[in-house]
This record gives C-alpha cells, sequence and structure tokens, in this order.
C-alpha cells in the first residue's frame, strides 16, 4: 500500500522542472530588483551628501551664531546697567551744580550790595616788653596798609600785648592836571609888529 501511495503522488518530472524554473526566475527578478534599488538608493545619497554636508555647516554655523548673540546680549546688559548706574551719578552732579549754582547768585547778590569804597583800618601794635635791668619803653607804631588789603592783624610775640586796632579813612586819590607850558613875555612882546 505504500508503493500504491507513492506512485499515485508522483509527478511527471516536467512539472517538477517548470516550478524550479520559476523559483529560479522569481529570484533573479528579485535579485535584479534588489541591486536596482542599491544603485538607485546610493545614488540619492550621493547626491543629498552634499546637502547634508552643507545643513551640518549651516547647524554648527547657527549654533555658533548663538552664542555670539548670547554675547552681545550679556555685553549690553552690562553696558545698559553702567548707563543707569552713570545716569544716577550725572542727576546727583546736576543736584550740586543746581545748588552751587543757587550759592553764587546768592554770593553775587551779596557782593554787588557791597559798597564800592570802604575804610581800611590801621593797625597799632603795642612793643613788646622784656625784663631788663633798665627800663626801656617804645611808642606804639602804627602802619598803613594800601587800599586793597583787608584788615590783618600781624603774629605778635608771646610776652606783647594784644594789637589795638583803629579804623582811619583814606582820602580818596587825587590825580592833578598836567602844568600849562610857561609863556615868556619877552618873546611874545617881540612877535608883535
Amino acid at each position: 500500500m505504500t508503493d500504491h501511495c507513492l506512485r499515485s503522488i508522483s509527478l511527471p518530472a516536467h512539472v517538477g522542472v517548470l516550478v524550479g524554473v520559476s523559483a529560479g526566475a522569481y529570484a533573479l527578478s528579485l535579485a535584479a530588483v534588489t541591486g536596482f534599488q542599491a544603485n538607485g538608493e546610493a545614488a540619492i545619497r550621493a547626491q543629498r551628501e552634499p546637502v547634508a554636508a552643507a545643513i551640518g555647516r549651516l547647524a554648527s554655523q547657527h549654533d555658533q551664531l548663538a552664542a555670539r548673540l548670547a554675547e552681545a546680549r550679556a555685553a549690553y546688559d552690562a553696558a545698559a546697567a553702567g548707563y543707569a548706574a552713570s545716569g544716577t551719578g550725572f542727576q546727583e552732579v546736576a543736584a550740586r551744580l543746581a545748588d552751587l549754582n543757587a550759592a553764587v547768585a546768592e554770593v553775587s547778590g551779596a557782593a554787588a550790595a557791597l559798597p564800592t569804597r570802604i575804610r581800611i583800618p590801621v593797625i597799632s601794635i603795642a612793643a613788646a616788653t622784656r625784663p631788663t635791668t633798665g627800663s626801656v619803653s617804645r611808642a606804639p607804631t602804627t602802619v598803613a596798609r594800601p587800599a586793597t588789603a583787608t584788615a590783618v592783624a600781624t603774629p605778635a610775640p608771646v610776652t606783647a600785648a594784644a594789637p589795638v586796632v583803629a579804623y582811619v579813612p583814606l582820602p580818596a586819590p587825587v590825580i592833578a592836571p598836567a602844568p600849562a607850558p610857561a609863556t615868556n613875555s619877552t618873546t611874545t612882546a617881540s612877535t608883535k609888529p
């Protein structure tokens, strides 16, 4: 019975050859398609390689630009903070200048109210007394100061008496006119006819 089953299952030889040839053709067509796809993908990869390199360079330059922008932003923030700090200093200086301007105006007004002529004081200095065997006394000396000077007491020796200040008005300077040329009576008489 096994022999009979085997004979009924057996196929003719041309069917086996046909199945083998069709499987081989299918394998060859798959290999050809795979080869074509590999060649096409390699060509696409070769075409895309410069673009990918350019995209990489662009990404690197973008990162560098972002770093430079961050540095510029930090420098700008530092400059803005310095400007703001100096601005308060300028406001303080402006306020102090306004105070100084007011003080100068007050002093100018006070100076304008002063008289144009003042009396210059005369300073008397008493002579210092020294203990000696013979008694010598000196008269106080009087020193007149020029019109532009102010009243200043000269320092006295330790044993000297305190200076005495007396105010004496100074006369106004007088400028005399130039003398007229002298005329000789003999020369005027001889020139007459």
